[in-house]
């Protein structure tokens, strides 16, 4: 796979991680359960695009 492959699927896969509060609200699943499943879903800081400054 080249690279410009493999970035095309992990672009792929990340639209659909990064939307998926939105798909369990459009499917009727209860706030609450949302909230819990929130821990096990990847953080906002996963999907930087600039390198992280060293300490």
């Amino acid at each position: 796979m080249s690279t410009q492959e493999a970035q095309a699927l992990i672009d792929s896969m990340l639209g659909v991680v990064k939307g998926w509060r939105e798909f369990f609200v459009s499917h009727n699943v209860e706030i609450r359960s949302i909230d819990m499943l929130e821990q096990a879903i990847l953080l906002d800081c996963f999907y930087r695009t600039e390198p992280v400054e060293a300490l």
